[in-house]
């Protein structure tokens, strides 16, 4: 991932790490295997990002599953104001 393209973009991260009462999006917790993956490469993103001093807006979604119906949903309507603002809506 070349970060550094992505300097002066507005950027919205939701990260879940599938289970209830988690600590948060770093610690990744072992039981849920997709989003255990899913929420490493989050983390490794994020840390790429930090180190090219990006500062994202993240939403750490405790107990997040990749399902449209529930989460996605959700963090859409949350991150929909910074899209819409980013195409000059």
């Amino acid at each position: 991932l070349n970060v550094s393209a992505l300097a002066g973009k507005p950027l919205f991260i939701s990260v879940g790490v599938g289970t209830a009462g988690a600590p948060g999006p770093l610690t990744c917790p072992g039981t849920d295997i997709t989003e255990e993956a899913v929420c490493k490469e989050d983390t490794t993103m994020l840390s790429n990002l930090a180190n090219a001093n990006l500062h994202p807006q993240v939403e750490a979604v405790v107990g997040g599953h990749h399902q449209f119906a529930g989460d996605w949903a959700v963090e859409l309507d949350h991150a929909l104001p910074m899209l819409l603002s980013a195409v000059g809506a």
